[in-house]
């Protein structure tokens, strides 16, 4: 990928040319008084394409923070896409969490390189490779623990991209053959979005977050990471994702007819020391946390309760305050992984001791079956199956919460968790239509109490076992559930 040719300056006196991320987001909130929209991005081959094409009408500046950035073709080429911004004179900044960063320290050195972009880790290991990274973990668990889990592509300040999708080819439903993620993300234009750079602003000056000067690879695996972020723009799954979208442009993906204007939305994110708090007990101050906004939002719900969440592990509390709301008149519904569908099975052995008291009190579940992904609306990239990484709430049709923070223990208080809290009716309807997608026979089980027995029920077809599982699957699942470990799912 070359640099984008030089632009002749403007003559003296003219005014200067508005960028293309500013005239978007001005067009967007023409004619009405509110100062944010938002829309929903549901498709993976649109959620690629946003953070491309947005990349590439950057003129200021690229914030990028996620939990995961996987070395895989839509990996390197939203890298490219990065290096290319940066090549135009455009200051590229990303953090990232050390946790997942394996096997990828090349590549970040090979952005790092670049002399306007910058590269931090949060929370970084001291240690690299598979015996050092295990090492450490035996060593200093308590304190590597705490992840960042947030999630947002933001561009010039003024567009955000806000949701659960980490990058990587299963969170764009182009993984192959493997099983793809449902995911869901939420774009942010205005005031909302200047809200997330100042979360950015916030993480990439906390003192939980480190340079990435430390890492240490030889120039030749530099150059050969940096290579294949150029190579990767000519993938197939990326260009399809592209040619897809190339109709709408990025004023279509972005302010077409899905887009809301509404005041009504805000960005939240924990705060970054708080799991700092968790190693000093007594001086933790949960307010600004998003499991405490969650939290009220669910007591004060009256009609409707509708919570989506890959992993979910209520525990004890939450379990009796979803039944509490559900016999109070409550309409009370979770969507979550039915074991053959997860990708963590510890996960789901936490979550099946609190099945039959959530459907005795009322509460109604919803798994996603294995085999959602041959639904042919989801994707132009094809998959095996599907696995639920979709993390939103709805209440009462208005109020809603699409991000990154699950319903377990970890994101409640391990991890800091980031996404998009509003309180708008036409929102609320996308968001409900999704979740109906969702939580529909061909894409999701029904699970009952007949008697004492746990029935799954999707149409006409019935099972009476974790459907579509294998013996090891469930008993993985089993001996996990009497495990002491439900604070660390």
């Amino acid at each position: 990928m070359t640099s984008a040719p030089a632009r002749s300056s403007p003559s003296p006196g003219a005014p200067a040319p508005r960028a293309q991320i500013d005239r978007l987001v001005e067009a967007a909130l023409a004619g009405g008084p509110e100062k944010s929209a938002a829309r929903l991005v549901r498709s993976g081959q649109e959620a690629y394409a946003i953070r491309a094409l947005s990349a590439r009408a950057a003129s200021r500046t690229l914030d990028l923070m996620y939990y995961a950035w996987e070395d895989c073709a839509l990996g390197r080429s939203l890298a490219a896409e990065a290096l290319a911004a940066a090549d135009r004179g455009v200051r590229v900044r990303m953090l990232i969490d050390d946790f997942a960063t394996a096997g990828v320290d090349a590549a970040l050195l090979a952005l790092q390189a670049h002399p306007r972009i910058e590269v931090r880790r949060h929370n970084p290991l001291r240690l690299r490779g598979a015996v050092g990274r295990l090492a450490e973990l035996l060593l200093r668990f308590a304190h590597l623990n705490h992840r960042m889990h947030n999630k947002a592509w933001i561009v010039d300040g003024r567009l955000a991209i806000v949701g659960g999708r980490n990058i990587g080819e299963r969170y764009f439903e182009a993984g192959g053959d493997v099983a793809n993620f449902r995911d869901l993300d939420i774009a942010v234009l205005g005031a909302a979005a200047e809200q997330a750079e100042a979360i950015f602003e916030s993480y990439w000056t906390s003192p939980v977050v480190a340079c990435s000067r430390g890492l240490s690879e030889t120039p030749e695996r530099i150059g050969r990471a940096r290579a294949a972020m150029l190579a990767a723009t000519q993938d197939r799954s990326v260009r399809a994702a592209l040619e897809l979208c190339a109709d709408d442009g990025l004023e279509g993906l972005v302010a077409g007819a899905r887009l809301r204007r509404s005041d009504g939305v805000e960005v939240v994110a924990d705060p970054p020391g708080k799991w700092r708090g968790q190693l000093r007990p007594g001086r933790r101050d949960r307010s600004a946390w998003i499991v405490t906004r969650l939290t009220q939002l669910i007591g004060g719900a009256r009609r409707e309760i509708r919570l989506v969440s890959p992993y979910f592990v209520p525990g004890r509390r939450f379990s009796r305050l979803l039944t509490r709301k559900a016999r109070a008149g409550t309409r009370v519904e979770i969507v979550t992984n039915s074991l053959a569908a997860t990708d963590v099975v510890v996960v789901h052995g936490g979550y099946m001791r609190y099945r039959r008291r959530l459907l005795r009190g009322g509460v109604r579940l919803r798994e996603l079956r294995a085999d959602a992904g041959e639904d042919a609306d989801r994707s132009v990239f094809g998959s095996s199956g599907a696995s639920l990484h979709t993390k939103a709430s709805l209440f009462d049709g208005r109020r809603g919460f699409v991000g990154s923070f699950n319903l377990d223990p970890r994101s409640a208080s391990v991890n800091t968790e980031m996404g998009v809290l509003f309180d708008d009716a036409a929102l609320a309807a996308d968001l409900a239509a999704e979740i109906d997608r969702l939580a529909a026979p061909r894409s999701s089980w029904d699970v009952r109490l007949e008697g004492a027995a746990l029935v799954w029920r999707a149409g006409d077809a019935v099972c009476r076992a974790e459907p579509e599982s294998t013996w090891r699957q469930r008993l993985t699942a089993r001996l996990v559930g009497w495990l002491p470990i439900e604070q660390e799912l």
